[in-house]
């Protein structure tokens, strides 16, 4: 592990946590296949087997990316060299170990909680750290950008309930192998349901899925419950 190569990592490299969903997860699949081809996984698999295994790990991987503080802020270009430092053991002591999503993301967390990359991290800040006074005012989320995001996850909500899942090898629907889902209807923030609470679309206790189950149900429009 290097913190001057580390760094130029960071300098160059983008958020997976920031880039287009659909990107993100292939730039994973890629990488993950990479290594599993690597260490000879795709031999005793069947194609369409092995390639279920990896969406199901890129998959998962970009929904920890996005929700877990320690990951948000790793670059697509630092996921080749975790997993490079993972397989020579440098991540960890079980190198060994059947190669699993348990074992990605072990390689990930050693990673990030790794002295040389914190410190890369901390250079990196420092360098690029403008003092206030001459920084350019970043945008403010107004209730527009709130409103406009709240139509946005309905849509995207309704394409993926109607996308139908593959099938299995036996038949049966394999949802849990699809695209992740969509990131704005996650609503990370809270954001979204607080708007719907505070203008009534939505009642205490409630989740934003709640309130999309409700909208879906009504032909695709939200239900404002005090009407």
């Amino acid at each position: 592990m290097d913190k001057k190569f580390i760094k130029a990592l960071l300098e160059t490299g983008k958020k997976v946590s920031e880039m287009p969903q659909e990107e993100a997860v292939a730039m994973l699949n890629n990488e993950i296949m990479r290594v599993y081809i690597l260490n000879g996984l795709h031999r005793n698999m069947g194609s369409e087997a092995f390639q279920q295994e990896v969406a199901a790990c890129a998959a998962n991987m970009y929904n920890d990316f996005v929700s877990d503080s320690k990951y948000v802020g790793i670059r697509d270009k630092e996921v080749p060299y975790i997993f490079s430092n993972g397989m020579k053991g440098r991540l960890g002591t079980d190198k060994d170990i059947v190669l699993t999503y348990k074992s990605l993301i072990r390689w990930v967390e050693g990673y990030v909680t790794h002295r040389e990359r914190q410190a890369a991290v901390t250079d990196f800040i420092n360098e690029t750290f403008v003092e206030p006074a001459r920084q350019i005012p970043r945008h403010i989320v107004t209730e527009e950008d709130t409103r406009n995001n709240i139509r946005q996850a309905l849509q995207d909500y309704i394409e993926y309930k109607n996308a139908k899942p593959k099938l299995g090898r036996g038949g049966e629907p394999r949802r849990m192998f699809d695209t992740a889902v969509p990131y704005l209807i996650k609503d990370l923030s809270g954001a979204y349901i607080g708007y719907m609470r505070k203008h009534g679309y939505a009642r205490d206790g409630e989740t934003f899925i709640d309130v999309l189950d409700r909208a879906v149900a009504n032909g695709g429009k939200y239900v404002k419950l005090n009407q």
